[in-house]
């Protein structure tokens, strides 16, 4: 009925052109079963098709954007698009032909695509332009930040819309009857269901109080499901990610007991160390900057890891675990002002004598972006450590003002990021140690050009308050509580006081 594709007969197929396959997919919702037509994609000719590249909002948008409901108190709606990719026209010149449908078969005949289908490696490419032209012809502004943010503000009223689009899934905040106008105009034009408030977007929990203007993010059902599947409910609770003061390495213990290489079953061993990190990882992206540093540090021996290694990551699991309740708040400092820290631990690899870079990025008393990574290259001393870990900030520091620029009308043009090295913060504002400084490489320089365009703020802080100090080691229970807390939007840092 929608001319999404139409049968051809098989001899009128243009040489050379492939007639793929495809299946039926059924899964169970909580509240229908589905069944989906997909594309095997993967039997597709790289010549048959074009750009396949489509992007999706970046996480740090979404926590943003929450941040900025909590403060201005604005409804936050979930949308959802039904059958999105079969909404988008396949262009002239990619003809797909596909065998016929499982339990719909003509003798003879094959069916030649007219609109795009799931599977199909360009689909996604084609859906994502679908929905940035439809958006911008209703007259939403396409953010130079995010190119899957949307923004309407009214010039007489100053009401407006945030859009967060994420493949079929759209989070909208802002006045309620703008809300209602998007939702009622993409019916139109689309298959939408309209969620209501939102509760939970891409495996986050959203939680408000809409009297006191905070909002939480939180993961509380995936911990628990992913911890019932390696089995850790019944571990001996653990209050910290990773033992204070422990530094993983290759071999960790040379003993033969430690070599988990000996055991029969290793190939099992590492397929389950590797999926306990990746779970955990998915935590740490959305929700959970507090594990970012371990799940960083332990992330390095995936292809070789040793029973210790493993012991670490059931620790971290299991903390998780216990602590599944907790996450980000937003409002406690009713304030949208951005401000970051930054910091390292230098020679913090025992392997490769690397330093560990960390910092994070806060807004409206929450955390909305944070890194906890290695150094690309070896730290002759603690401040070149500490003026890489800067200069790493410094990039996303320059991207958040950017979004100062779309989502906050550009009212905040520098970005405070505290540093707890003297020596790297005066390195940021000259020039004159060309001696000390000669052998960083060049691309980290780009720091003393942001200082001097004071677009960037690097200001000076104690180290048992830099936030970033927690990204960077493994601290003992009371300086982790102390610093998570801050991060966490549970307790107001130095800066908001």
């Amino acid at each position: 009925d929608r001319g999404t594709f139409v049968y051809v007969p098989r001899e009128k197929v243009p040489p050379g052109k492939k007639v793929i396959k495809c299946k039926w997919v059924y899964k169970r919702k909580p509240d229908r079963y589905k069944a989906r037509l997909v594309v095997k994609g993967f039997m597709q000719s790289p010549f048959d098709y074009g750009e396949t590249y489509a992007p999706v909002c970046k996480l740090s948008t979404i926590r943003a954007l929450l941040s900025k409901a909590a403060y201005k108190n604005y409804d936050v709606r979930q949308l959802d698009i039904g059958n999105a990719f079969v909404e988008a026209f396949l262009p002239k010149g990619e003809e797909v032909y596909m065998d016929c449908i499982p339990g719909f078969e003509k003798d003879g005949y094959c069916i030649k695509l007219v609109r795009a289908l799931y599977g199909l490696k360009q689909s996604p490419k084609h859906w994502a332009d679908l929905l940035s032209k439809t958006l911008t012809d209703m007259g939403y502004k396409r953010a130079n930040f995010d190119s899957c943010l949307y923004t309407y503000k009214c010039p007489k009223t100053k009401r407006e819309i945030n859009i967060a689009c994420y493949v079929d899934d759209l989070l909208v905040s802002g006045c309620t009857e703008f809300i209602d106008e998007l939702v009622a105009t993409l019916q139109k034009r689309f298959t939408v269901r309209d969620m209501g408030e939102a509760k939970t977007f891409l495996g986050m929990e959203i939680e408000r109080d809409r009297k006191k203007r905070t909002l939480t993010i939180k993961q509380s059902t995936y911990i628990k499901n992913i911890a019932e599947k390696f089995d850790v409910q019944n571990s001996h609770k653990s209050s910290i990610p990773m033992d204070p003061g422990y530094k993983p390495t290759k071999s960790d213990n040379q003993s033969d007991k430690n070599k988990a290489e000996n055991r029969p079953d290793y190939d099992m061993f590492v397929t389950e160390y590797r999926s306990i990190i990746g779970s955990c990882m998915y935590a740490q992206m959305l929700t959970r900057p507090d594990i970012a540093f371990t799940v960083s540090a332990l992330s390095k021996y995936l292809n070789a890891p040793t029973l210790t290694h493993m012991k670490a990551a059931r620790k971290l699991l299991t903390y998780l675990y216990h602590t599944h309740d907790r996450g980000i708040t937003y409002g406690l400092a009713q304030d949208l002002t951005c401000v970051g820290w930054s910091d390292s631990d230098y020679a913090g690899d025992l392997d490769t004598r690397k330093s560990q870079t960390g910092w994070v990025f806060m807004l409206n008393g929450g955390a909305i972006s944070w890194c906890s990574r290695q150094q690309n290259c070896v730290a002759l001393s603690t401040p070149e450590a500490e003026y890489m870990a800067v200069s790493d900030a410094g990039k996303e520091a320059r991207s958040l003002l950017k979004l100062c620029v779309d989502m906050f009308d550009g009212k905040q043009t520098c970005i405070s990021i505290f540093e707890d090295n003297k020596t790297a913060e005066i390195w940021t504002r000259q020039t004159s140690h060309q001696s000390k400084t000669k052998q960083i490489d060049i691309s980290y320089h780009h720091i003393r050009d942001e200082v001097a365009k004071n677009r960037i703020k690097i200001a000076p802080i104690a180290s048992r308050l830099n936030l970033a100090d927690a990204l960077t080691k493994a601290l003992s229970r009371g300086q982790f509580e102390a610093l998570n807390d801050k991060i966490s939007g549970r307790v107001l840092p130095t800066y908001y006081a």
